[in-house]
């Protein structure tokens, strides 16, 4: 790739450790090497590490990411292939089995291109290793811009029936004003599931759990998985349902984000 290369990956890896400090993370090392304990099989004598990072909060940790220090190998390549996982699960591997690092819980490869398919089902081999590409980053920077942007946040995370978390809340109040409240609601949605009528549902009415009681909240949706063709049209008579005289909540179509479709509001 050249110097030129060389300064778009590090580039990248900055702007990867900054997203990672927003979302919760404590950077606990970067740009380091260790020793390769295989070097026969991995056919190199070093390894190198663009990340370690373990989530310290407050903000809940993202669903497709690890309790624990975590190998973040970043990577903004034209092209992204198999190989990546495999160089990822080596570094692991010896990661482990070098002192101070051997409680590494996984990696994660964190791309600047869309997953293929072929990819999809390349990372099925690989169960250590979690894969963040461009609609990841993209929902995750988003994330990360609101939760720093946002004075004194609460949180909430959805629990799916694995006891898994698939959907993070951030609720925040910019002014106090009274009696009634203003509330702008920032829901990102990671499930593989589409967000459809019950979804949009079980979202609301953990708007209704923290918001205050005498207040409106304006509600925006960013989802990875998309929505079902149905959601404009139940937009209206969810909110109405999940709002009452007291608590009332708001969402359009223009607070919609699908992440597949990045940048973009989802029906715009």
């Amino acid at each position: 790739m050249g110097e030129w290369g060389h300064r778009k990956g590090t580039d990248f890896e900055r702007s990867i450790g900054t997203m990672l400090t927003c979302l919760g993370f404590e950077i606990v090392e970067e740009s380091i090497s260790i020793k390769c304990s295989d070097g026969p099989n991995h056919k190199c004598d070093d390894h190198s590490i663009d990340l370690l990072a373990k989530h310290v909060g407050p903000a809940p940790r993202p669903f497709r990411s690890y309790e624990g220090v975590t190998f973040f190998d970043c990577t903004s390549a034209e092209e992204v292939y198999e190989t990546a996982f495999l160089k990822a699960s080596r570094t692991l591997e010896c990661l482990r089995k070098t002192d101070g690092f051997a409680d590494t819980n996984g990696a994660i490869v964190v791309t600047a291109r869309r997953m293929t398919p072929t990819l999809r089902d390349a990372l099925v081999k690989y169960p250590e290793i979690k894969c963040w590409d461009l609609d990841h980053v993209s929902l995750y920077g988003a994330m990360a811009t609101v939760s720093r942007l946002s004075k004194k946040p609460k949180y909430v995370c959805e629990i799916d029936a694995q006891e898994r978390s698939s959907a993070t809340l951030l609720l925040y109040r910019p002014v106090y004003t009274f009696p009634h409240q203003t509330f702008f609601g920032h829901l990102f949605y990671e499930s593989d599931a589409r967000m459809n009528r019950d979804r949009l549902r079980k979202a609301l009415l953990l708007v209704r759990r923290i918001a205050s009681r005498y207040s409106t909240t304006s509600l925006t949706v960013h989802s990875l998985s998309g929505f079902t063709l149905d959601i404009p049209i139940v937009l209206s008579e969810t909110a109405k349902e999940c709002s009452s005289l007291a608590q009332g909540i708001d969402i359009s179509e223009s607070q919609l984000f699908d992440y597949t479709r990045p940048w973009f509001a989802a029906f715009s």
